[in-house]
């Protein structure tokens, strides 16, 4: 996922929920299909200590998974990056993991892929209109086609390769 798209009314809703659960953390599910959301649901956070941590409920997760495409909670103490906690707890690797930070006059709202301790940046389009400008990821059939021609390439090139070498002097 190279970006991820809001609608306004989205983003307020990530903002509000974080704002009306501080001072503790907030959290949620994102619902969508690849970059683009559909629903954004709020959650209880039953973590043992809100405040400094979140987990949202197993329940919620179990009977959303299928449509799930990210998680969000809040900082409201601080700005909207993954802290040591978020990056050692991060246990989905395919969602994108949205953060509310509330620090500061304005709140922020950020996006990143979390995957085995590695964090990577997720642009944040929060716009009515669906972006234009921005190239589609491929679908998993997409990603097929080209491995599997990719493949065939690389093993043409070998044939053809073997079929131009000299023929091998005879053994005496």
């Amino acid at each position: 996922m190279t970006y991820l798209w809001l609608r306004r009314a989205q983003a307020q809703q990530l903002i509000k929920h974080a704002q009306d659960a501080a001072p503790d953390e907030a959290c949620g599910l994102i619902l969508g299909d690849q970059q683009r959301v559909d629903a954004i649901v709020p959650t209880e956070n039953i973590a043992a200590n809100p405040r400094h941590h979140y987990r949202i409920d197993d329940r919620a997760l179990i009977e959303n998974f299928d449509r799930i495409i990210g998680i969000y909670h809040s900082h409201p103490r601080s700005q909207a990056i993954p802290s040591s906690t978020d990056i050692q707890e991060s246990c989905y690797p395919e969602f994108v993991h949205v953060i509310i930070g509330l620090q500061g006059k304005s709140p922020q709202i950020a996006a990143w892929h979390i995957r085995h301790g590695r964090v990577e940046s997720v642009q944040v389009i929060i716009n009515d209109q669906p972006p234009q400008d921005i190239p589609k990821a491929l679908t998993q059939t997409q990603q097929a086609v080209l491995l599997v021609s990719a493949l065939a390439v690389v093993m043409a090139v070998i044939f053809i390769s073997l079929m131009l070498l000299p023929p091998a002097p005879p053994i005496q």
